[in-house]
């Protein structure tokens, strides 16, 4: 977004002077509404749609601020023309672009080319922002130049500046922000915990039934194992998805063995080499499945070290920490 811009020189206190700070005042909204807004939004996910519409009210409200400046009578070096661009980009960002956004990464189902849509938006969207900064910037000096009014950029105040997330990520490089990609990565472990927690639960019902009633009674297991081998490698990790599908393969043979033991079971007499082979396969089901979650149980340790989740909510806090120290020094 813009940097702000300092006033300052003989002019200061003149019609000039009013005209600008009456246009930077709209532009510096603008800017503290994209920053305010757009982490918050796309983190806050679908939840967060009461300040996404807040946002998107107040951008087209800014839009029409713009448009309603009163006229510089002369040449104003197209100032105005150049702000109600920039207002008219805002209200596209906020009204078609930021909900796509929060759409593509709140997904419960975030696959690769999700996160690629997401940055080739957001590219996008910053070209547009320079554009229009460079847009803004001639345009004011040339309007300063005219009307002997020296304008001096400045940085953006470190306090509208939110902390920021800079982490050493697997996968292939990418232009977005360390925070973004993590959400993305925090999505793909979330997807996949929940789907191996339906195998565990097809499993632990099949484990609950009564021998007579273990026959055939694994389609919910088959269907929840196959959901899991579905689900792609995240940004080429394919650290859950194959600990996980690998997890149900196992549990389906697990499966034939409880059958069996559980069709042994109903015969009337079970004794010498059938119950022996009976009490085998309890054996080796009760020794297999605690061997089974501890691959899973490390699976999902590494996955959330290499992506670094522990990192992330923590900069999760800090975010929230500064948008409630903002709010305050309003």
């Amino acid at each position: 977004m813009l940097a702000f811009v300092l006033l300052g020189g003989v002019a200061n206190g003149s019609p000039a002077t009013d005209y600008i700070d009456a246009q930077m005042a709209i532009e510096r909204q603008l800017d503290a509404l994209y920053v305010h807004c757009t982490a918050g939004s796309v983190l806050a996910g679908p939840e967060g749609a009461p300040v996404l519409a807040a946002a998107q009210k107040q951008v087209h409200t800014l839009l029409i601020a713009a448009q309603g400046q009163a006229q510089w009578l002369g040449d104003d070096q197209g100032l105005n023309a150049a702000l109600v661009q920039r207002a008219e980009h805002s209200v596209l960002f906020f009204d078609q672009t930021l909900p796509t956004l929060v759409s593509l990464s709140s997904s419960a189902h975030p696959r690769d080319a999700d996160q690629l849509q997401f940055e080739t938006l957001t590219l996008l969207s910053q070209v547009t922002d320079a554009q229009d900064a460079e847009r803004m910037s001639v345009a004011l000096v040339a309007f300063g130049n005219a009307n002997r009014v020296r304008i001096v950029e400045d940085a953006l105040s470190e306090a509208l500046e939110p902390p920021k997330l800079v982490l050493d990520l697997p996968g292939e490089p990418s232009t977005l922000s360390s925070l973004v990609r993590v959400s993305f990565a925090v999505g793909h472990h979330n997807e996949m915990v929940a789907l191996h927690d339906q195998v565990l639960s097809a499993w632990n019902a099949i484990v609950a039934l009564e021998s007579s009633d273990m026959q055939g009674k694994h389609p919910v297991l088959e269907q929840a194992v196959q959901e899991l081998r579905e689900v792609p490698p995240w940004m080429g990790d394919d650290t859950l998805t194959e600990s996980m599908a690998a997890n149900g393969e196992a549990l389906l043979g697990l499966v034939d063995r409880l059958v069996q033991s559980a069709a042994l079971d109903m015969r009337l007499f079970l004794f010498g080499k059938k119950k022996r082979q009976r009490d085998r396969l309890i054996e080796e089901v009760d020794d297999a499945v605690p061997e089974l979650n501890a691959k899973v149980l490390t699976a999902r340790v590494a996955f959330e070290e290499s992506w670094q989740l522990h990192a992330y909510e923590q900069h999760i806090g800090e975010l929230a920490k500064w948008g409630v120290a903002r709010r305050e020094g309003q």
